[in-house]
């Protein structure tokens, strides 16, 4: 038993090497792993709904502001309401700080994701880390980030 926790955690720990490799420019000070995107759609409205929930305790489902008014509920565009950003907004976690651990959580869920699916159609425990690994670091992944 001792033998198989020693080699889950060297496969952990090679993830998250390989996570702080592709990320450290992202860590040093002042850093913030972005593009254009965040800072026009993302950001607004992050601190406009954290502003709302921390100061009158709901999050918006209609922004006013915007032409008349539009639905914030239903944009694919607001990331409020996805759980980790949920989560980091619970935790006063200030919005612009939140996009690098939130990439590394969705590579990690990612590669754990397909490290079950692979080992659920009756493949190898090897090939199923290689699988994870390959997902995890494939174009279609890294693309988002």
């Amino acid at each position: 038993m001792d033998k198989k926790k020693r080699i889950w955690g060297a496969i952990a720990a090679g993830f998250t090497v390989i996570c702080l490799i592709l990320f450290k420019g992202a860590f040093e000070k002042g850093a913030m792993l972005f593009g254009h995107d965040t800072l026009n759609i993302y950001l607004p409205f992050k601190i406009f709904a954290s502003n709302l929930f921390w100061n009158h305790g709901a999050l918006p489902v209609w922004m006013p502001n915007i032409f008349g008014g539009i639905p914030l509920l239903a944009s694919s565009s607001i990331l409020y309401y996805y759980p980790t950003d949920f989560l980091f907004m619970l935790l006063g976690i200030e919005p612009y700080r939140t996009y690098t651990p939130d990439m590394i959580i969705h590579m990690f869920l990612a590669a754990f994701g397909m490290y079950l699916f692979i080992r659920e159609i009756k493949v190898s425990k090897g090939a199923a880390v290689f699988g994870a690994a390959a997902f995890m670091l494939s174009g279609f992944i890294i693309s988002f980030i």
